[in-house]
């Protein structure tokens, strides 16, 4: 035999204390508020999200309006414009000069004629000897030298 004795389990004795017994209704009162709270949140939630839809709905009604309006009147910029181009095309054409200068008592002229502009000043300010001489590099009258 072994020198070890075998001990008896001992019992032990539950108390319940009486805070810890819950009485049904209590626990049915307190899952109905958190089941109606869980309910109106819902709600709530969904009711905003109708509200949102149909406030973006509008918003993009309203803004398809502006556009259609805003393309009205690019169309019609447009067909202001081509007529302007019309009208001043019309308005520039030489046969309608001259007779409108006819009309105004101005006579054809005999020949064309150019003016030569002679400068007597360099282009850095200095005097030439000979005011009628050309020079072909003076920066300062590109369009009346005779060499361009």
């Amino acid at each position: 035999m072994s020198a070890v004795a075998l001990q008896q389990p001992r019992r032990l004795r539950v108390v319940e204390a009486p805070s810890a017994i819950v009485a049904p209704e209590v626990a049915e009162v307190a899952s109905g508020r958190r089941t109606l709270a869980l309910v109106l949140a819902t709600a709530v939630t969904i009711v905003a999200a109708v509200f949102g839809i149909v406030g973006l709905t509008a918003m993009a009604a309203n803004a398809s309006v502006e556009a259609r309006a805003l393309e009205l009147q690019v169309a019609q910029a447009e067909r202001t414009y081509a007529e302007l181009v019309a009208a001043v095309a019309a308005k520039e054409d030489p046969g309608r000069i001259r007779a409108l200068a006819l009309e105004l008592g101005l006579v054809p002229s005999s020949a064309a004629r150019h003016l030569l502009l002679s400068r007597g000043i360099d282009a850095d300010g200095g005097m030439r000897s000979d005011p009628d001489e050309v020079v072909l590099n003076d920066p300062l009258k590109p369009v009346l030298t005779q060499g361009r």
